[in-house]
């Protein structure tokens, strides 16, 4: 009786130590952070590893010898740059070598008529087929126009690629292929207010799976590499990015050192828009906003590698409008707010910081 009690007392204590040893290794899982299964949370408590970009170092070029507004975004375009002019009274998008910034033409009529752009929304360059699908924000409709067709046809038109409805509105996107894009769009929830949901449509099938939480209110921007099978996500009102894979599953939530959860407090710690090159994430930083209306302009880039951890800032000498990469000649491309040139800086430089 004695020699069975203490063998069952064996098989307890046993017993616990399995116990606490899987406990511990499952709560090892859920605090390594980004590579968790629970909890894929980075903390950054400082971000001070600061550099600055030498006014030497940013060549400036003109498009064309022509002043565009204030308001102009850039697509690449494989070998081709386009330059979208959201205020222009004349073609919507101009379009240059990506090699020399030679000029190759211009299309888009800016009118309420059919196939023609009433106010200008976002944009994406699709490789098959060479195209680029342009929103339409008065009209709720994604043109999408064969850049080689509208570049030789002098009465080219696009063709209508998507019509948003009164409640699912498309409001930025990246195409992946012929059957995935990835979007932002707005589902409205009232006559004043919506939900910014990311997500994957499908064209084809008109099919959207959703990949963010619909109570989102804040906008985010987002970038995209297929690539590096990588959705990145930067709060536009607070402190915090978000990466994800193609399909939606999250890898990690990065949390700077202005984060806070209260999202309702009046003080609000921005970024603005993120990029991926190489390898790495660059995000512009747009800082402290007294309210939600405050859309200073930034002169920051905070660094990240494509799994979370932070490299380093970039202090840049002109405020920063917006930046794309240029593949063909492996710069980068800045369009300033004080200049109506476009700057231009090595990618080499900037990583030799």
């Amino acid at each position: 009786m004695g020699m069975s009690m203490k063998k069952a007392s064996r098989n307890i204590m046993r017993r616990i130590r399995e116990i606490l040893l899987f406990s511990f290794f499952v709560l090892t899982l859920i605090i390594s952070g980004c590579g968790g299964n629970e909890t894929k949370i980075k903390v950054h408590h400082s971000r001070d590893n600061n550099v600055e970009v030498e006014k030497s170092e940013i060549s400036f070029w003109l498009p064309n010898g022509e002043i565009l507004s204030s308001r102009r975004s850039l697509v690449m375009a494989d070998s081709l740059l386009l330059i979208l002019d959201h205020k222009s009274f004349e073609n919507v998008v101009s379009v240059y070598s990506a090699s020399n910034y030679n000029y190759c033409g211009s299309f888009g009529i800016f009118g309420e008529g059919p196939g023609e752009i009433g106010i200008l929304g976002s944009s994406a360059y699709s490789h098959n087929g060479n195209k680029l699908l342009v929103k339409d924000l008065a009209k709720l409709v994604v043109y999408s126009f064969d850049i080689d067709s509208a570049l030789t046809s002098g009465d080219y038109r696009p063709s209508l690629f998507s019509k948003d409805n009164s409640a699912e509105i498309m409001n930025r996107m990246f195409v992946v292929s012929d059957t995935s894009i990835i979007v932002q769009r707005i589902e409205v929830t009232s006559s004043s207010s919506g939900a910014f949901v990311l997500g994957r449509y499908n064209p084809n099938t008109q099919s959207f799976v959703q990949y963010t939480d619909p109570n989102r209110s804040a906008q985010y921007p987002f970038a995209v590499s297929p690539d590096d099978n990588l959705i990145v996500e930067a709060g536009s009102w607070w402190d915090e990015l978000f990466l994800y894979d193609l399909d939606g599953n999250l890898k990690c939530e990065i949390r700077g050192p202005m984060y806070s959860s209260d999202h309702n407090r009046s003080q609000l710690h921005t970024f603005g828009s993120p990029m991926i090159a190489h390898g790495l994430i660059y995000v512009t930083w747009r800082g402290v906003r007294s309210g939600r209306g405050d859309l200073s302009y930034i002169d920051t880039i905070h660094v990240y590698s494509i799994e979370g951890d932070y490299i380093k800032t970039i202090k840049v000498p002109y405020r920063v409008r917006s930046m794309i990469y240029n593949p063909i000649r492996d710069t980068f491309i800045f369009s300033f707010n004080d200049f109506d040139e476009f700057g231009e800086i090595e990618r080499s430089y900037i990583e030799s910081l």
